[in-house]
């Protein structure tokens, strides 16, 4: 028996296969590489919820959606880049009808929603409260996003492209924030030393403070639990209950070490991070030792970690 995992770097999609229950073989094995448009630097990618897409977002080269069949390129599209420009927070509708993004451009204060897999232009949001976007979620019933960025942070309509909660969190950048199945939704406030957890009626059920940088949060598939890393002091990754409130260490390591990407498989049977932009773990969550299952470095920046919906793949 054997699942498939794909890697993003800065420049390619890297496939590997691993072998669970095999104690001969090595855990992965190397399959195939996929590059961008222009082999241009890959900042970010996701599966659509059916499994039959993947949508990256590369520098100079805009938004591709791949098809995951072949892996062929089935649309592009970078009519709202100019040269150099980063996109920001790629996010992809539960319903897999649109995509949710920004980019920089002095301030970052235009959201773009996209269809899929045409990448025509289905709507923009301007905000008058964001200076700067970072991170997007949409929410499990597709019809509001999560935008965060500073001071605060926003949720936004899909329906009718309005505002619904406008927080500054006291002049906060708010770097990470994700929707929970349930409509709770956490963000990371403070400058990345605290996180937030509101309900589904917005009101604020839980604060944490770390002694390092918050980096990145996920929900579990149930919403029963959410996933943080820490960078710097008392740096690794922990989970927190949502019923009990309590925060349990799952994975240590140095001081200085720095993620970048976090994600649950949907199963709830795997974590996936990247550290120090060059390397890929991922965790055994149905061990009590929550064991490393795989752990390679990376011959370039790993900015991104997303599972296929059937587990299988990760990007």
């Amino acid at each position: 028996m054997s699942n498939n995992i794909v890697i993003t770097h800065s420049l390619i999609l890297m496939i590997l296969t691993q072998y669970v229950f095999s104690q001969s073989a090595p855990p992965f094995s190397w399959v195939r590489n996929i590059t961008s448009v222009g082999n241009n630097q890959m900042n970010t990618a996701k599966y659509s919820p059916d499994g039959k897409y993947i949508v990256s977002i590369s520098l100079n080269d805009g938004l591709t959606v791949f098809n995951t069949s072949d892996y062929s390129r089935t649309s592009n599209n970078n009519s709202l880049f100019s040269s150099g420009q980063i996109a920001y927070g790629l996010s992809l509708t539960p319903d897999g009808t649109r995509v949710v993004f920004s980019h920089y451009q002095n301030t970052a204060s235009n959201t773009y929603v996209m269809n899929i897999p045409s990448l025509s232009l289905n709507q923009t949001s301007q905000s008058t409260s964001l200076i700067t976007m970072q991170e997007f979620d949409v929410n499990h019933n597709s019809t509001k996003y999560i935008r965060c960025g500073y001071p605060g942070f926003e949720i936004v309509s899909l329906i009718n492209n309005t505002v619904i909660v406008s927080n500054p969190l006291t002049n906060s950048n708010t770097h990470a924030c994700k929707f929970s199945v349930e409509n709770n939704y956490a963000v990371t406030a403070l400058n990345g030393n605290s996180f937030y957890v509101y309900n589904n009626t917005n009101h604020n059920i839980f604060q944490y403070k770390s002694s390092g940088y918050i980096s990145c949060l996920m929900w579990n598939s149930k919403g029963s639990s959410l996933a943080f890393v820490v960078a710097g002091s008392g740096g690794g990754v922990y989970i927190w209950d949502l019923q009990t409130k309590i925060i349990q260490k799952i994975y240590y390591n140095v001081v200085d070490e720095w993620y970048m990407a976090l994600d649950w498989s949907p199963d709830d049977t795997m974590l996936a991070f990247s550290v120090r932009y060059y390397k890929t773990i991922v965790l055994n969550m149905t061990s009590p030792m929550k064991n490393v299952i795989f752990d390679v470095s990376m011959p370039g920046y790993c900015w991104e970690v997303d599972f296929s919906p059937n587990s299988q793949y990760l990007l």
